[in-house]
């Protein structure tokens, strides 16, 4: 083990105790651990799991994944109770729990590379109990049309790294919003979606600027093409048929088009 990482050996994290070094990889030092859910097994029959240091250091990981299979048995075998409607704000915490899990640990979810393909994760104690969540809901004040926030965008989503604020003003707050400036205006990506000049949603502003494009162009719908006419040797036609015709690349004959090319130089295999 390199001299300049931190020894985790002997510490407790959650349900976990680290009892040695396992690697490193790409600058990550992963851990093995046991975990108290076999604690009474004789220590050859225990099974080691391995687990990234800054997960259990950050508290993201407290388990070898026992906690969450028990809560998936627990909801499995209330899965025929009604839900607990009574409860204020039940449903709409339920939907908000059910969207950070999906964003962070579901990859075929469509916000997924915004969050768990970038290292953000659900804290173990949110994520094996939506019970917990719940309550430190409530505890910190959650009414309609909030939306939960990251203080620190670097870290993931627990306790002490989140609160509520209304919907707008979190996801300026984000890494994905960026400040563009368009004519004199300049404001936010999110807030540039919501101008009345804009024509298109915020995920295909995100997505083109990601893609480089900028300017007008960034919150405009895109016009239909137009392929052009043209007349040569007395047959009218458009580029993609002449191009079809003389096996020349409609690419190359717009680009000839644009630069004034007429006649024989125009459609020239040369």
């Amino acid at each position: 083990m390199n001299k300049n990482i931190k020894d985790l050996t002997g510490n407790n994290y959650g349900k976990l105790t680290v009892i040695g070094f396992a690697y490193s990889d790409k600058g990550k030092t992963y851990w093995n651990c046991y975990c108290d859910c076999d604690k009474d097994e004789p220590q050859e029959k225990r099974k080691v799991c391995v687990k990234l240091g800054k997960y259990l250091q950050d508290g993201s990981t407290s388990s070898c994944g026992c906690k969450r299979r028990e809560h998936a048995k627990e909801i499995s075998q209330h899965s025929n109770k009604k839900p607990r409607t009574n409860k204020p704000y039940y449903s709409q915490l339920r939907n908000i729990w059910g969207t950070l899990i999906n964003r962070c640990h579901n990859p075929k979810y469509k916000g997924y590379k915004y969050y768990g393909a970038k290292g953000i994760f659900v804290c173990n104690e949110w994520r094996d109990n939506f019970e917990a969540f719940y309550d430190w809901a409530i505890k910190h004040s959650y009414t309609s049309g909030l939306e939960i926030n990251r203080l620190d965008q670097s870290r993931n989503y627990m306790p002490d790294n989140c609160e509520w604020m209304p919907k707008g003003v979190s996801s300026a707050n984000t890494c994905n919003n960026i400040l563009m400036k368009i004519g004199n205006k300049e404001q936010s990506l999110a807030a540039w979606s919501r101008d009345p000049e804009c024509e298109v949603c915020y995920s295909t502003i995100r997505e083109r600027y990601h893609k480089g494009i900028k300017g007008i162009a960034l919150i405009k719908k895109k016009k239909p093409f137009k392929d052009s006419i043209y007349t040569y040797k007395r047959k009218t036609q458009t580029f993609k048929e002449w191009s079809m015709e003389l096996n020349i690349s409609i690419i190359t004959l717009r680009n000839r088009f644009k630069r004034g090319y007429k006649g024989n130089k125009l459609f020239s295999h040369n």
